[in-house]
């Protein structure tokens, strides 16, 4: 078999592999367009605790914002970026299955397919991440998608449960055109014992993913366009977080906390720097458009993270990516004075090949807030103040 043979079979196995999954329907762009609704830090669960009465309501509460946004906001695919459920409420008695139902509902009955990352509260004493994983995948059947997976084999505790990829394919359906990644930060405490977690993307996963990305560079000799989504951001945003400072115009968004990051032990909580080898893979990687998180619920911007300023933190230069924050969108967890909301990102299939979208945060009531172009010009250009 010749050279060019072995490239086209070689390039049929990872199509089979990257696209096939579970038997769901590929992500595709739609008339040149792919619409992604974040969702972040839904904390659904908290009625278990039963000694507060204010929490019986909340999941509720959440269900209707979630319908409000889905039905202004078209969506090709919704990520639930983290912290889905609050674990630290759950007991030995509790049916996480129950909760990811209900968390699910509003996808189900418009037929949006999802894929999520996990946080630090979807993993406790008695919140296990393998089963909301199970539970996700149980939706594997007809129109009903979750394309929720865990790639890289290992115990939750040493590499999580949520690192892998998904290709989206342009609207012939014959070319990738994007791909998103999902990375597992993990934190929070371990099943039965409830000791803490290491609180970052482990090294294993750093290794997997630049494996990823050779392999795919190997096979079709680019670098595609492409975005990344974990719960726990890296420390350099709370840097970029005091840059954005000095002109909050060209980064529209709310900023009412400092920012938490990963890289820490805790309980004292002392940065340790594991968190370099993910934020220096980012980086490097070309042609990554944006870096998603969630995790702090006062904060919704995205900030340009170039290289003609050099951060004080490590890595130093950002290559242009940009740090984004989502709005968060449950009524569980801390920061309810804010209204409730979720990140949108539109792909354009024309300007994607530019590393170009279009993001805001669609709030429950209605508006729209921090309307932004992620662009070459991002971070010069000037948008009017967020909406809280």
């Amino acid at each position: 078999m010749g050279s060019r043979s072995v490239m086209w079979v070689l390039s049929l196995a990872f199509m089979s592999c990257a696209v096939q999954v579970l038997g769901q329907d590929q992500l595709r762009f739609k008339d040149g367009k792919f619409e992604i609704t974040v969702f972040s830090d839904l904390h659904f669960g908290e009625a278990e605790w039963t000694d507060c009465a204010e929490c019986q309501g909340y999941d509720q509460k959440t269900v209707a914002a979630m319908n409000r946004i889905l039905d202004k906001e078209k969506t090709d695919l919704a990520v639930l970026n983290g912290d889905l459920l609050s674990g630290e409420a759950m007991h030995a008695g509790s049916n996480l299955g129950n909760h990811i139902d209900r968390m699910l509902r509003p996808l189900v009955d418009r037929n949006v397919p999802w894929a999520s990352t996990y946080g630090n509260h979807d993993r406790d004493r008695y919140a296990d991440p393998n089963v909301i994983l199970a539970k996700e995948q149980s939706y594997n059947s007809g129109t009903k998608r979750a394309h929720t997976r865990k790639q890289l084999t290992g115990a939750d505790a040493n590499v999580g449960a949520t690192n892998y990829y998904l290709p989206v394919m342009d609207t012939s359906g014959r070319n990738i055109a994007l791909i998103l990644w999902f990375f597992d930060s993990r934190a929070g405490n371990a099943l039965q014992t409830g000791n803490a977690l290491d609180r970052s993307v482990a090294p294993e996963v750093v290794e997997w993913y630049k494996k990823q990305q050779a392999d795919i560079r190997k096979i079709y000799g680019k670098d595609f366009p492409s975005i990344a989504f974990v719960h726990i951001p890296f420390k350099s945003a709370r840097d970029l977080q005091a840059r954005r400072k000095e002109n909050v115009a060209a980064a529209p968004g709310v900023d009412r906390e400092g920012v938490d990051y990963q890289g820490r032990a805790c309980p004292t909580c002392t940065y340790t720097g594991s968190d370099v080898s993910f934020a220096q893979a980012l980086v490097d990687t070309p042609n990554l458009i944006a870096v998603v998180s969630g995790h702090n619920h006062k904060v919704d911007w995205c900030m340009k993270w170039g290289n003609d300023r050099p951060l004080a933190s490590n890595p130093s230069k950002g290559n242009g990516v940009n740090v984004c924050f989502g709005r968060r969108a449950g009524y569980g967890g801390y920061g309810k004075d804010l209204q409730k909301g979720a990140r949108k990102i539109l792909v354009r299939e024309d300007r994607v090949k530019n590393n170009e979208v279009e993001t805001w945060n669609r709030l429950e009531f209605g508006a729209i807030s921090g309307r932004a172009t992620l662009n070459s010009t991002y971070g010069m250009d000037k948008y009017p103040a967020a909406q809280e």
